[in-house]
């Protein structure tokens, strides 16, 4: 949908004016669309056939625009009727609609049932007739409901009841843009604080960068360090974007909901109390539900069956249009409760009307997610800002979530559970025979062209038996549902498929569609939108980025905006260890090295240190050697696994009472918790933390054919690997005044191809050759160290 206030114009298709909703869907929860929509295709491609025969002056998907005039708004409608048939009174409109539903059925249960269908041949009605008052050619309508499972047919003529239902969407519809009009309207005197009271070296011309940065590109990669206040920054401007009406509305992207409490926090200091400007977090489906079990269906959820009419009975409606309508999940899940309406779909009622969307990635990424967006009325990325903050994550997680597991152990659970429900006969054995096929995998890094044909062959006879008898879904259950949709999705010609991907099996019975480059993906979607600003702390090497997240196949060129930080100059000391070698084959014969090193690097630090290893196991085996040969240091090894609190209870812990944390890169407590800045005075890190070599990054450099292979090497293993070093080291340095001494314990260090992907505060140093010269780099700094205290003495 498209909105010009100025012209007091609307665009849209028909089918999204018919789908439109400004309250509870109700509907079940969408998985395999895709198979049934070839189905649904399969049907109409036979209707056809059946009116050529017929008819063969018929037309057939006929593209159909006009403009419907109501209340001073001019309602551009566009889309493709199925069939014309010619007539001698007039042309004969035809729909047709797949079903599940026994046919015949009364007429009132399927405009009751499907009432959506009957709104768009109205709609098709009023732009053939022409004009407002609908006195144009003489045409009848009529819509052909077809069991998909039958194939039975009933055809239902358009009445005049239908039609007022048309005006009645229309109503709907130019409501909902007035109430969007005033909202945009509002925004005009959108009054909001600074981000800073007292800006840093660097944050006093940030908005005006970012500014300039936007009119040379609507792509920005905005790379600050850590502690930068990239957030404050960013809703600052964006806000000012909103006030000035370059933009309509800002959605907000991070990968942890802990990032998105800190951009509420933010923005709510900013805008007051009440706020000028409102804003909602989308919390994902499964954290609103108030069920016992999340299984979302209507037979098995008393909340979705008959929230349409609770809805219009609960006042809900008002009330979200308000500022200060409750906005906290329990919140939700407690006006859900009382109102006997889904606590999601309240959500879902609520973003329309809000300024600002905070949520997660996948809400525009993901092939699944992304829905719960684009199906919103008012949603139109042509006029939204976009922020991804940690952005450096997108391209991994946007393909994590292209890719798909099916494990054999579950599908055999799944297969109980058909059986349990007395599914089909001949659908059960299909599972059976996928399951088989599971279960006989062994680990591989590829399959060969026979066994992934087999998997197409079996998932086609999975998908044929659903079609024709499908289970009842609500008494299958959520885990079956997943696997039973997972498992079809392997098989679908869909924007996961048209990605480079690997089909491997990392276990035995275990097998994965792992997204090797999401880079189309990431490109296609955020080029619709109106600006997109990309933050990270470590976004160089740019031309590297912008490559992972499509941008190179942009047609604007991102523009690179680096923060300026003044108060970081000379803020590391930083030296290379030359001494010993990092990688795996040779890590064990260093380990008394390594040991000693951070034991040395404790003792001559005022607190304690912290030394980041690339793999729980390189931190589990120094753990051992400190133990062994300095008992007396109190050491911290970081678990596994942990909450957000659980990870800020043992920092705190730890830098509490003990000598030395052993954390490891590209955690949480490396990427995600800023605690250390101004805490850790020293780090040591082990090396560079290059992935795992396995199938999947074999796979990536062989996608890297026409490259040498130290190219990439350089993309596929070294820029992630000091991406995560350059994270980790940024987070000790978080404000003016924070000073850390750094040593990067490995020779490759050295070389320029790691060398020179290190941030440039970190390329500078010592080098240390050997025990006499780190001795010599320790005491030096211990006695700067010393020397400045001094200054600070009354």
């Amino acid at each position: 949908m498209q909105i010009d206030l100025n012209r007091r114009k609307v665009s849209l298709s028909v089918g999204e004016f018919a789908t439109l909703t400004f309250g509870p869907t109700g509907g079940d929860a969408g998985r395999g669309a895709h198979w049934r929509a070839q189905l649904g295709q399969a049907w109409h491609d036979e209707m056809r056939e059946r009116t050529l025969k017929t008819d063969p002056r018929a037309q057939f998907e006929s593209v159909t625009t006009g403009i419907v005039r109501w209340k001073s708004w001019q309602i551009h409608l566009s889309g493709r009727i199925d069939q014309i048939v010619p007539r001698s009174g007039g042309d004969l409109l035809r729909e047709i609609k797949t079903i599940r539903s026994v046919l015949p059925a009364p007429e009132s249960e399927l405009r009751d049932g499907y009432a959506s269908h009957f709104r768009q041949l109205a709609a098709y009605d009023r732009l053939v007739r022409g004009g407002s008052d609908g006195a144009g050619d003489s045409v009848t309508c009529e819509m052909v409901f077809i069991d998909i499972e039958t194939g039975v047919t009933q055809p239902v003529a358009l009445d005049e009841e239908d039609r007022r239902a048309f005006d009645r969407q229309l109503n709907r519809l130019v409501q909902f843009v007035e109430q969007r009009r005033s909202g945009l309207e509002r925004l005009k005197t959108l009054r909001f604080r600074p981000a800073f009271d007292r800006p840093r070296e660097g944050q006093e011309t940030i908005r005006q960068d970012l500014e300039e940065a936007a009119s040379r590109s609507k792509m920005v990669l905005f790379e600050a360090p850590t502690g930068y206040g990239k957030t404050g920054s960013v809703l600052e401007y964006a806000l000012g974007r909103l006030r000035e009406g370059t933009v309509t509305r800002v959605v907000y992207l991070t990968g942890k909901s802990t990032g998105q409490l800190q951009v509420i926090a933010q923005l709510d200091s900013m805008l007051g109390d009440p706020p000028g400007a409102m804003r909602w977090q989308i919390r994902n489906k499964a954290e609103h539900c108030t069920n016992d079990i999340f299984h979302c269906f209507r037979n098995s959820c008393t909340f979705l069956d008959g929230q349409e009419e609770r809805w219009t009975r609960s006042g809900l409606a008002l009330r979200l249009t308000g500022s200060l309508f409750p906005r906290g999940i329990e919140e939700l899940r407690d006006i859900g409760r009382d109102a006997r309406i889904c606590p999601y779909e309240i959500t879902r009622a609520a973003l329309p009307i809000n300024d600002l969307w905070i949520g997660d990635y996948n809400y525009v990424f993901s092939p699944t997610s992304r829905t719960v967006l684009e199906s919103l009325p008012g949603y139109d990325p042509g006029q939204t800002l976009l922020i991804i903050d940690e952005a450096h994550n997108l391209p991994s997680r946007v393909a994590d979530s292209h890719s798909l597991l099916v494990d054999a152990t579950q599908a055999q659970f799944t297969l109980s559970a058909l059986e349990s429900e007395s599914a089909a006969v001949g659908l059960r054995h299909a599972w059976r025979e996928w399951t088989l096929f599971l279960s006989l995998l062994k680990a591989a890094d590829s399959l060969d062209p026979f066994q992934e044909a087999e998997i197409h062959d079996l998932l086609r006879s999975v998908r044929s038996e659903l079609n024709r008898t499908p289970p009842d879904y609500s008494a299958l259950g959520p885990n079956p549902c997943d696997v039973l949709f997972n498992s079809l999705t392997l098989n679908e010609a869909d924007e996961r498929a048209a990605l480079p991907r690997l089909l491997w099996c990392p276990e035995n019975g275990r097998l994965t569609a792992t997204c090797l480059d999401a880079a189309p993906a990431i490109g296609s979607t955020v080029e619709r939108f109106r600006e997109v600003l990309f933050l990270s702390a470590t976004l160089s090497p740019t031309d590297d980025f912008a490559e992972r997240c499509g941008l190179h196949d942009s047609l604007t060129k991102p523009f690179h905006l680096l923060a300026q930080t003044p108060w970081r100059a000379g803020a590391f000391d930083v030296a290379v260890d030359l001494r010993v070698d990092t990688r795996f084959r040779l890590r064990e014969k260093h380990l008394d090295t390594t040991a000693a090193t951070i034991a040395a690097l404790r003792e001559h630090s005022t607190g304690p240190i912290a030394a980041f290893f690339p793999s729980y196991a390189y931190a589990r085996s120094v753990d051992r050697a400190l133990a062994r040969d300095h008992p007396l240091l109190r050491v911290s090894m970081q678990r596994g696994r942990q909450t957000l609190a659980e990870q800020t209870e043992f920092l705190e812990e730890s830098l509490a009472l003990s000598d030395i944390l052993l954390l490891v890169l590209g955690s949480g407590f490396a990427e995600g918790i800023d605690l250390l800045g101004g805490r850790i005075g020293s780090a040591l890190i082990a090396g560079p933390a290059l992935p795992e070599v396995n199938a999947i990054q074999e796979a990536r450099l062989g996608m890297r054919g026409r490259e040498t292979r130290e190219a990439g090497f350089r993309r596929v293993f070294q820029i992630p690997g000091i991406q995560k070093v350059n994270q980790a080291l940024g987070r000790l340095v978080r404000a003016p005044g924070h000073r850390a001494r750094v040593l990067l314990h490995c020779r490759r260090f050295s070389e320029s191809s790691y060398h020179d992907l290190l941030a440039p505060e970190y390329q500078n140093g010592s080098w240390i050759t050997d025990d006499d010269t780190l001795k010599s780099w320790l005491q030096n700094d211990s006695q700067r160290q010393s020397e400045k205290a001094n200054l600070h003495l009354p």
